[in-house]
């Protein structure tokens, strides 16, 4: 039997490593993965595929189609309004649209969550979203991508990925403005 006077000291315990994890949670966002999800050949060709075939909507439900783009550079953009990086993220993809205007598409996936129109058209405004997005309640389209996980981004150069992250700190804005310049020289 326990003793009753550790038992205030086991209850505060545990009520302090409570507090550290949902800290942690609101702070930093939720995190199912034990390390990142790197892109192999293979990975990068079935990404290549998809781009190749899947057709989507839009929330508004115009269509998308990856080919008929008009830029040369795609980002698909994987998040959700719960998703502290993927929020933080945002910023850094408000850059690039920035730069680049007319010479780079970026499509959002909103993923595991059922967010009514006008929770996202409040939360895209905002956020200053100047990307429209993809409706991914049931993670079908995450799943397709094999991930199981947000932040994600796959970087398109004419139907070639040439950039993948899969959390917030491997986005490294400066390198992927760098290596988009290049690109569209």
């Amino acid at each position: 039997m326990m003793n009753s006077k550790k038992l205030p000291l086991i209850t505060g315990l545990g009520i302090f490593i409570l507090t550290l994890v949902l800290f942690k949670l609101v702070f930093s966002g939720p995190s199912l993965r034990a390390k990142p999800f790197v892109l192999d050949s293979t990975q990068k060709a079935h990404y290549e595929n998809i781009f190749i075939k899947d057709k989507y909507n839009f929330r508004d439900g115009e269509k998308v189609d990856f080919l008929k783009f008009n830029e040369e550079i795609v980002i698909l953009n994987f998040w959700a309004s719960w998703c502290v990086p993927c929020v933080k993220k945002f910023k850094d993809i408000r850059k690039l649209q920035n730069k680049f205007e007319n010479k780079i598409k970026v499509v959002g996936v909103n993923s595991g969550e059922n967010l009514s129109d006008k929770e996202y058209k409040s939360f895209k405004q905002k956020h200053k979203l100047k990307f429209k997005s993809i409706k991914d309640a049931e993670n079908n389209i995450l799943s397709k991508f094999h991930l199981s996980f947000l932040p994600a981004v796959v970087i398109y150069h004419k139907g070639k990925v040439i950039h993948f992250s899969n959390d917030q700190k491997s986005f490294k804005y400066k390198a992927i403005e760098s290596q988009i310049s290049k690109l569209l020289k």
